[in-house]
């Protein structure tokens, strides 16, 4: 494995976590706003 490989790997991993936090929030505001009312 070169360190190009491993760099694209940080990338994809990077997106899919921004992904993924992105969801968490907006499920978060979702409950959130239940309560709320």
């Amino acid at each position: 494995m070169t360190d190009s490989d491993t760099l694209d790997i940080n990338r994809k991993l990077d997106k899919i976590a921004r992904l993924l936090a992105l969801l968490v929030v907006f499920e978060f505001l979702k409950l959130a706003r239940k309560c709320w009312r």
